[in-house]
């Protein structure tokens, strides 16, 4: 069974025991992550998909690593002015061990229901004399 989540505008495919590499957690190492904007569950003969969410499913996991990414370094320069500007940039990242998909009680969402789009009537055109 396989899971597509959505975090901070992010979208991530996983399986249960995956570990991910997310950006912006809160967690402590140790302690359990669920994310809620699940927007596709699938196995070998069965997908779900949200509009635009899966409400009745989520996505656990537990955070086993917190760390900073390599950094980026940012220059600025002007020339004829001699101004030179360096910055730095450190992201705090963390690793996340998929534990378990979940539902939460629905097994399948409604199905979309079709809606007919009535074509206006042909109006005739009227001929120049």
């Amino acid at each position: 069974m396989y899971a597509i989540f959505e975090k901070d505008s992010h979208q991530y495919k996983v399986t249960e025991g995956d570990v991910i590499d997310v950006g912006n957690v809160t967690e402590k190492e140790g302690e359990t992550i669920v994310f809620s904007h699940v927007l596709l569950v699938g196995n070998d003969s069965d997908i779900q998909v949200g509009q635009p969410y899966l409400p009745s499913v989520q996505v656990k996991g537990i955070v086993i690593l917190r760390r900073k990414s390599p950094k980026i370094h940012i220059l600025r320069f002007q020339a004829k002015s001699r101004s030179r500007t360096r910055k730095g940039y450190r992201e705090d990242r963390a690793s996340i061990k998929i534990q378990k998909i979940e539902s939460l009680g629905e097994k399948k969402t409604p199905s979309a229901q079709k809606t007919s789009v009535k074509k206006p009537p042909k109006v005739a055109k009227k001929k120049k004399e």
